[in-house]
């Protein structure tokens, strides 16, 4: 039976971390070289072949997560190999489900916002500058994408907004008067010009990707704009400001009528 000391696993993770190495890798390769008789080139080996599956694995989830249709995810799982035809079948009707479901709410909600729409134009209402939008429908169409201090990049963002223009497409082919307008906004900290044009950089960069999936395939025309800090969410009771940050820096998506 293998017992590892709690003082010798801290050890192992500080020196793992201190040496910017893996630490789940560095904890596998310590057990392998207790319990078993492999050479540290074995280990070794073994530890790498963990790490390939580890992250072929995520890459998977990844892509089945990202998928919309049963016929993609059967393509996914039939390139990843080692799936049956019957596990296979059953995944891809989950899948299909899933997506119905969420296609009918993405449809529920879509009308929803255009009657809302279509209400304040009715009543002359003007929006104001700076609004309330916690619980705004327009973030259950798409969510906000959120960015690291001084960041505007949406790498990570590219799949999921993948994902909600094949699912939202169809839905705003039937409403033609309607825009898509991101909104960059940061935290409070540094000068309000540095923070007017980094909300500047963070609706320009995913607009770059918006523009060719909605304009070019779906006619639906995209606009952007800079809050800066000038619209900051409420900081909520017990937050810490840290998180109120991280919950300000951000670029919404708003829908309009042109």
């Amino acid at each position: 039976m293998l017992i590892v000391l709690r003082e010798e696993v801290e050890k192992i993770i500080a020196k793992a971390k201190a040496e910017n190495r893996n630490v789940q890798e560095a904890l596998l390769a310590k057990v392998l070289e207790e319990t078993t008789n492999l050479s540290k080139e074995e280990i070794a080996k073994v530890v790498k072949e963990t790490k390939d599956i580890v992250q072929e694995t995520k890459e998977l989830a990844k892509k089945l997560a990202a998928a919309t249709s049963a016929d993609e995810v059967r393509k996914i799982l039939e390139e990843a190999g080692d799936v049956s035809q019957e596990d296979i079948a059953s995944i891809a009707k989950k899948v299909e489900e899933v997506v119905a479901q969420e296609k009918s709410f993405l449809s529920e909600t879509m009308a929803k916002l255009y009657a809302r729409l279509q209400r304040d134009k009715r009543l002359e209402i003007d929006e104001a500058f700076c609004r309330d939008i916690e619980g705004v429908l327009d973030h259950l169409l798409i969510s906000p994408s959120y960015f690291d201090t001084d960041r505007s990049n949406i790498d990570k963002y590219v799949e999921e907004i993948n994902r909600n223009h094949q699912l939202l497409m169809p839905i705003l082919s039937d409403y033609s008067d309607v825009s898509i307008q991101l909104e960059g906004n940061t935290d409070v900290r540094a000068s309000n010009d540095y923070n007017k044009a980094l909300g500047e950089r963070r609706w320009k960069t995913p607009i770059k990707l918006l523009t060719t999936l909605y304009t070019l395939q779906g006619d639906v025309p995209v606009f952007g704009v800079s809050r800066g800090e000038e619209c900051q969410m409420p900081r909520k009771s017990g937050e810490s400001v840290r998180d109120w940050w991280t919950r300000n820096r951000r670029t919404d998506y708003m829908f309009k009528l042109q």
